[in-house]
């Protein structure tokens, strides 16, 4: 079933909350970073303290034996993301008006640096108040849960980082056609089967487009973001070419069903039938043989065989 294009997804839900705290002269902020150990140290001050020399301390405390100072900044909220291992990198954001940005953009630049899921790390305000590691976890569980549902067209008006009555609502309708318990809450397979269900290449360029490229002069030394380890842009079906075999058809099986398409976890089989073309799929599900055109502009046609 061909599926609407996506720009709403963030576009015009989001705007409103892109604030962006005004600079100023002294920096209040300064974050630091050592690719080779993926170590990194803050700091964050009003006493006139040094907080590029802080910073640059905390990241070799860390570890760290190449730390240099990525971002430097007055007032405002901050975040560090990091790359899921195997990949490993970073996305940085400082200076922000609310720690809701922070935390987008910071998995933002992370995301696009890596093209591999990331998670937020740390949540700082200018001086210095850190978000308990519960408060993160749980954020970055209700942000992508908000903002895939709304990529596969759920009815869900905000990209949030907490779940509201409505969030939760999609969520166990989403949970229930994916052959979950419809608990309405984020847990790992049901993050696993949403990020299957639009792939995370997909929400990559979709959080990336709508909060790094709109923004770009606002977030100039603001954002940043670096990969030591991470995968080439990818589309969905390549991206399941990378899978092996156990989960490529776990995913396969996540993104049918999430269509309305009756397949059963795991698929019998998948395969590219025109020399490993991504673009094109035959799937053997318990419930009947598809074949499966993806589409460059993330839409997709599947016929039932």
């Amino acid at each position: 079933m061909p599926r609407p294009p996506l720009p709403l997804f963030l576009l015009l839900l989001l705007l409103p909350v892109l604030s962006l705290a005004p600079g100023r002269a002294a920096a209040r902020t300064a974050i630091a970073y050592s690719p080779p150990e993926g170590a990194y140290g803050w700091c964050a001050y009003t006493d006139g303290t040094d907080v590029d020399r802080c910073a640059l301390r905390q990241c070799a405390q860390f570890g760290g034996t190449a730390c240099e100072v990525v971002a430097s900044c007055g007032e405002g909220d901050n975040a560090v993301a990091l790359a899921q291992p195997p990949a490993a990198g970073i996305g940085v954001a400082c200076a922000m008006g609310n720690p809701f940005t922070a935390r987008a953009i910071a998995l933002a630049a992370c995301m696009r640096a890596v093209n591999a899921n990331c998670w937020t790390d740390a949540v700082f305000d200018e001086i210095g108040r850190s978000q308990p590691a519960e408060a993160v976890w749980a954020g970055d569980r209700a942000f992508f849960a908000t903002g895939l549902l709304q990529m596969r067209n759920f009815k869900v008006d905000d990209l949030t980082d907490s779940l509201d009555a409505q969030a939760r609502a999609a969520l166990a309708e989403f949970q229930s056609g994916v052959g979950l318990p419809a608990t309405g809450e984020p847990d790992n397979d049901t993050l696993g089967r949403l990020f299957w269900a639009v792939s995370v290449g997909a929400f990559t360029r979709e959080l990336g487009a709508s909060f790094l490229d709109v923004h770009a002069d606002d977030l100039r030394g603001r954002a940043w973001g670096h990969a030591e380890r991470g995968n080439p842009p990818r589309m969905v079906g390549e991206e399941w070419l990378a899978m092996d075999e156990t989960t490529r058809l776990k995913a396969v099986a996540t993104y049918l069903a999430s269509r309305g398409s009756a397949c059963s976890l795991p698929a019998r089989g998948a395969v590219t039938p025109f020399q490993d073309d991504p673009a094109f799929w035959s799937i053997d599900c318990a419930e009947g043989g598809y074949s499966l055109i993806l589409d460059a502009d993330g839409a997709s046609t599947i016929i039932s065989n």
